[in-house]
């Protein structure tokens, strides 16, 4: 997944002018945003962390851009707040540093809108990372 989303644009030196078109494509056609959102909560680790890496990368492509793609829109609409605040809340306990570091990074992102921010703070995510046992102990050496 991640790497379909990596390589569905060509970069090129002046990143200003990456072509997007693939991923733009890709993120129009409908229910696709919501099903790499679903894919958070899998059961299966390794889609977790693919999911995660996607939508940092979507995220990282179409943050701050005066665009026609309106990404924090459609997570927000696929209850992206809900999905993290699930996938923490049943796998918190178990997750890996590699995916707590992407959740972290893609949290981040997220905040970079005021919207999803504000989906984030309804769905109690910045405390919902405190119980990251993994993460409590990083933060506390």
């Amino acid at each position: 997944m991640a790497w379909l989303i990596k390589h569905a644009y060509h970069a090129s030196k002046d990143l200003a002018a990456a072509d997007d078109t693939g991923l733009r494509k890709f993120v129009a056609v409908e229910g696709s945003v919501e099903s790499m959102v679903g894919m958070l909560t899998s059961t299966h680790l390794v889609m977790q962390n693919e999911a995660l890496i996607a939508l940092s990368i979507l995220s990282t492509t179409f943050q701050n851009k005066n665009a026609d793609v309106k990404l924090d829109e459609l997570v927000i609409k696929a209850e992206i707040g809900a999905k993290l605040a699930e996938q923490i809340t049943l796998n918190g306990e178990t997750m890996t540093k590699e995916i707590v570091d992407n959740l972290q990074t893609f949290i981040k992102l997220l905040k970079t809108s005021e919207a999803c921010e504000e989906h984030l703070k309804k769905h109690n995510i910045d405390e919902l990372l405190k119980s990251i046992p993994s993460l409590v102990e990083y933060c506390t050496l």
